[in-house]
């Protein structure tokens, strides 16, 4: 189930961006494809985010070409673990094992 998300995504690109345009070289394709994920992410509605953009869900404001983060305002459901900051590692780690390695 996570790979969905990202699985539309990269389809949305290549098929509302990349397959309509072309590029003289790869600078440019960069440019052009760094701009729409901006438009994507900042400016775009998404219909299943209530029609709001996944900055305005995700606290991500745009500020002179840094990103800042902030936490969400809507409310989650108990035992949330939000890990927007990193603060968390992101698949389980192994218990490490003290002691001497002979």
């Amino acid at each position: 189930m996570d790979n969905v998300f990202v699985e539309r995504f990269w389809r949305t690109i290549k098929h509302e961006h990349i397959l309509l345009h072309s590029f003289e070289d790869l600078r440019e394709a960069r440019r052009s494809i760094e701009k729409f994920i901006t438009l994507y992410n900042h400016k775009r509605l998404h219909q299943s985010l209530g029609y709001k953009t996944p900055a305005e869900v995700y606290g991500i404001k745009g500020t002179e070409g840094k990103k800042t983060i902030t936490k969400p305002e809507s409310p989650k459901p108990d035992g949330h673990v939000d890990n927007l900051l990193r603060k968390f590692p992101t698949s389980p780690q192994a218990p490490q094992q003290q002691g001497l390695i002979v």
